[in-house]
């Protein structure tokens, strides 16, 4: 017994499958942005040449001490090696948690507990409106 389909009756086959495909992967997606936490922490400063030196603070460092000009000698114990080591030690941070963070200033070591800034899902990782007024007030 042989089996065949038309060309007509394939191709209503196929647009099926990939409906069925694409309704699950919908499906999937709105499951795992609703499993998520909605926040999360991230670098609150930012740093520029000679490295790292801080070039910018969001609130949240500026409460924990942290001040434009401050060079960083550690985040969490490990000297940074590039933006991404600095990245990584506040993605890993709860919302409620700080990185201590040592800084040479003026001649002194300092060791601060610096809050993440919280990003909200869905913010696109853009920066709060006062890391934006202090980036121009630098450039200007």
């Amino acid at each position: 017994m042989k089996f065949s389909l038309s060309p007509f009756r394939l191709y209503r086959l196929l647009i099926l499958l990939f409906l069925i495909a694409g309704a699950r992967r919908v499906t999937f997606t709105i499951d795992a942005v609703r499993d998520m936490d909605h926040e999360y922490a991230a670098q609150s400063f930012s740093v520029r040449s000679p490295w790292p030196t801080v070039n910018a603070v969001s609130r949240a460092a500026s409460e924990s001490g942290l001040r434009p000009g401050d060079r960083i000698l550690t985040v969490a114990g490990h000297p940074p090696d590039g933006r991404g080591d600095l990245a990584a030690a506040f993605h890993s941070l709860n919302a409620g948690q700080t990185a201590a963070v040592t800084v040479a200033r003026g001649g002194q070591t300092l060791t601060l507990a610096v809050k993440p800034r919280i990003v909200e899902f869905g913010s696109n990782c853009a920066p709060p409106t006062n890391l934006r007024q202090a980036r121009r007030n630098t450039t200007t």
